[in-house]
């Protein structure tokens, strides 16, 4: 064994044994329980982050603080994007871009703005909007893990063309369609990483006597860390660095195989996948962006597709989904409300549901449940996910 492999083996112990250490912390703080994982709502972008941060940005919400969430929000935007450019539209103003009249402020979750025309420039659905009196509003368009959809920011700045619009997401990464903008409108890229905990972190001083309120916001911060890969003990990152410090050449191997244990387990449960050919057949995707598998059942015409990630994306199987898409498939509001009664998201290209809450790439206990193979809860998800859907299709009434 040469003093690189040993050098790394040590490594991996080292850690291991300061990760045992705030482990044992957390049980005794009580950060493990998160009532957000434990009812596996942890990435439904409308029932828990559009319903979470609608009704926190609403004055006259449940929450008791009246308009001041709302305020530190469009204070915080403003603070951030004074002086910085959009992606259209003349940057050089110092006139602030974001303006709501908290007094008359009404906030919408899931606004129908009508039906969406052939060409998809006009209607849908906006995830978060925030109206007042004058008609200034604030337009969020919230991405968990879904999929983009054809010209939504286009249709929301039609919708409200003087109106800022923020395209959520996790790490603040910018949609396809900015591109295809109007000059006049006004896009900003904002992330539950830095713009979303930020502001929670602020309104969290707010609701000191509000010990409910206080706790609730609490955790769903510590959701967000989690989503965004941020360890919430500082002082175990701190440690496990100082000691990565003292060997930077054994640090950087694990780190540069992280990607590659990845693949291999992927690749390890879809071969368990194919392999369990009695009751499905699973063939590779020819998908040219998406790593997946399409699954072809008995008796059932649609095809079902299971995405882990993109191929060029290094977050390998950051989010996982299972569903078939609906192109001109017409659904009935009994199939619709079937699928939304046990998690299913249905929009108006795609019936899913995510695998495990699907943040993958961020969750060391999925990776270790995905190497127990047919064993493994992900792997009884994903068949049952499978039942669910033809259980549905064979029932449509």
């Amino acid at each position: 064994m040469d003093d690189n492999t040993n050098n790394i083996k040590n490594l991996l112990q080292n850690v291991a044994v300061i990760q045992k250490k705030y482990d044992e912390i957390a049980k005794i703080t009580g950060e493990n329980f998160n009532i957000f994982s434990v009812i596996k709502m942890e990435s439904k972008e409308v029932r828990t982050h559009s319903a979470f941060i609608g009704e926190l940005l609403n004055p006259k919400g449940t929450h008791g603080l009246k308009d001041e969430p709302l305020k530190i929000f469009v204070d915080l935007l403003n603070s951030k994007f004074k002086e910085t450019d959009t992606i259209v539209g003349d940057a050089t103003s110092n006139e602030e871009k974001f303006k709501i009249d908290k007094e008359s402020a009404i906030t919408t979750v899931e606004k129908y703005i009508g039906f969406t025309n052939e060409d998809k420039t006009e209607g849908g659905r906006i995830d978060i909007i925030v109206e007042d009196k004058n008609k200034n509003a604030i337009i969020i368009e919230n991405k968990i893990y879904a999929i983009e959809q054809t010209n939504q920011l286009i249709r929301y700045n039609n919708y409200s063309k003087n109106s800022p619009i923020l395209y959520l997401t996790l790490d603040g990464s910018a949609p396809s369609s900015a591109e295809g903008l109007k000059e006049n409108s006004h896009y900003f890229n904002i992330s539950y990483k830095e713009h979303i905990k930020e502001w929670l972190e602020l309104c969290l001083k707010e609701a000191v006597e509000y010990p409910m309120l206080r706790e609730v916001i609490r955790q769903y911060i510590y959701l967000i860390k989690k989503l965004t890969n941020q360890t919430i003990n500082n002082n175990m990152s701190k440690d496990i660095v100082e000691r990565m410090e003292k060997d930077i050449q054994a640090s950087f191997e694990v780190a540069n195989n992280l990607y590659e244990l990845k693949k291999k387990l992927y690749y390890d449960l879809i071969i368990d996948l194919k392999n369990n050919s009695e009751e499905f057949q699973i063939v590779d995707t020819n998908h040219i962006d998406y790593y997946g598998v399409d699954i072809h059942c008995k008796g059932f015409g649609k095809i079902i597709r299971m995405l882990f990630g993109k191929r060029k994306d290094k977050d390998f199987c950051t989010s996982v989904s299972c569903g078939y898409q609906l192109n001109n498939i017409e659904m009935t509001e009994s199939q619709k409300h079937n699928y939304n009664s046990i998690g299913f998201e249905v929009n108006s290209a795609w019936v899913y549901k995510w695998i495990n809450s699907g943040n993958w790439g961020n969750s060391p206990e999925i990776w270790e449940d995905i190497a127990k193979g047919k064993k493994g809860k992900v792997y009884e998800e994903i068949i049952s996910v499978i039942n669910e859907i033809i259980e549905i299709e064979s029932n449509p009434n």
